[in-house]
């Protein structure tokens, strides 16, 4: 079956001072007529059913998420006690959603997107969904640049793959300097994702990067327990016997 996972958390630094950590981008109407969260759940409702989606945000702001997406159950909006990256989010619903759904398929949705063209983005969309179920893959979708932005990361495409339109990924750099983003201008990246959920769990290519020195470059489920590694942290234990509420439990 396929899911949606928004990923909700982060503050919005760069958005400051429209964007709070009382009240971050993702909660604000920019582009559209509802907010960032509530407009990345729509963009995907014809190809996923909101009531099974999954969104990921800080425990701070789980009560300030939930009335923005009243489709979504409750219990299916999960606070993160402590914010880790992209990684251990991704890993934390991959184990969720393969706990009741061993064939789960994720769209990974970052929660401050805007997009206009709707129609082209949901057939994209489609093309990725094939490629994740038919060929097991990773599959992320790449925006073509318009000016060379060191804050973002860049893809360098490289063969065909079996599916039509999707290409393998030769290499990924994650925010390079001015002159080494003039040359990927070529390429691009996104943060969206279609991934099969098993996948990310059985692969370490789904748990980070070393290329990225604050992000987490392990994340182990075992029964009731997470332990995530990073750069800056060291080990962290969190209970997920409430995936809702996961809490902190250890650091080492």
């Amino acid at each position: 079956m396929r899911y949606a996972v928004i990923l909700a958390g982060g503050w919005g630094e760069r958005l400051w001072p429209m964007s709070t950590r009382s009240r971050p981008k993702q909660l604000l109407t920019l582009g559209g007529e509802r907010p960032l969260v509530a407009e990345a759940l729509s963009r995907v409702a014809p190809l996923v059913a909101p009531e099974t989606s999954l969104v990921l945000t800080s425990a701070s702001l789980r009560n300030a998420v939930l009335p923005e997406l009243p489709l979504v159950p409750s219990e299916r909006v999960i606070g993160e006690p402590v914010g880790r990256n992209t990684a251990p989010a991704v890993a934390l619903a991959a184990h969720i959603l393969v706990r009741a759904d061993p064939d789960a398929v994720m769209i990974v949705l970052p929660a401050d997107h805007v997009i206009r063209d709707v129609d082209a983005f949901r057939e994209t969309l489609k093309l990725a969904l094939r490629a994740a179920e038919d060929e097991r893959a990773l599959v992320t979708l790449g925006i073509q640049p318009v000016r060379v932005e060191t804050g973002y990361g860049y893809i360098q495409s490289g063969r065909p793959a079996a599916t039509d339109g999707v290409f393998a990924v030769d290499r990924f750099v994650e925010k390079p300097d001015a002159a080494a983003a003039a040359a990927y201008v070529a390429d691009g990246a996104s943060g969206l994702r279609v991934i099969q959920a098993a996948r990310i769990l059985a692969d370490p290519i789904g748990t980070g990067s070393h290329d990225i020195p604050d992000a987490a470059y392990g994340v182990v489920v075992s029964g009731n327990y997470a332990y995530v590694g990073s750069y800056s942290a060291g080990l962290r234990i969190f209970d997920i016997s409430d995936p809702a509420n996961p809490t902190l439990t250890g650091v080492c």
